[in-house]
């Protein structure tokens, strides 16, 4: 409730880590909120994927605008847009009326791992970039790839090993996979 009170606010929202107040009520939090309901979404058998895709195409056109302003109600939108989009496409790959090439497979595997690792890749990234005195689009475009292609070398010597160690041994259930196989 006091994130979403916090949406009415015109101020700007930023990364607030060091007020624990304004951290744990940052609208941010909501966006969290988004992904449980694209899961809910997902597995819903009343989805329509080309009106997610629309009214989430939309949400970002509307968004898009407000983005440099930071406010609570910009990424909100932002997010809703991206969640809808996400729940479209996954339900066209779903149906088999989209295939996905095993590259972007891969970087969904990784996508955890390049969230956990992604803020201080770039950190460090950019400190090498203000080295090199490259343009701005020069930088953001070595910043976005040093931040996927860490994600994906620290998903596969990190994350997949340690998942396969803690996976269970022993006699289990077999996992329950759509009738056709996805990524």
């Amino acid at each position: 409730a006091a994130c979403a009170g916090r949406l009415l606010t015109p101020g700007v929202v930023w990364n607030e880590i060091s007020h624990p107040l304004l951290f744990l009520t940052s609208p941010l939090n909501l966006l969290f909120g988004l992904g449980v309901l694209a899961g809910w979404w997902l597995k819903s058998r009343t989805v329509r994927p080309r009106l997610f895709l629309g009214v989430g195409a939309l949400l970002l056109a509307a968004s898009a605008p407000q983005l440099p302003l930071q406010t609570g109600w910009a990424h909100l939108t932002f997010g809703a847009g991206c969640a809808m989009l996400l729940v479209g496409l996954a339900k066209l790959e779903l149906g088999g009326r989209v295939a996905v090439h095993p590259w972007a497979c891969g970087l969904g595997d990784a996508s955890y791992a390049t969230y956990l690792t992604h803020t201080f890749l770039i950190a460090v990234g950019a400190k090498a970039a203000l080295l090199l005195g490259a343009p701005v689009w020069v930088e953001g475009g070595l910043l976005l790839l040093f931040a996927l292609l860490g994600g994906l070398c620290f998903h596969r010597l990190v994350e997949r090993p340690l998942l396969a160690w803690l996976r269970p041994r022993g006699p289990r259930e077999p996992d329950r996979l759509p009738d056709r196989q996805v990524c």
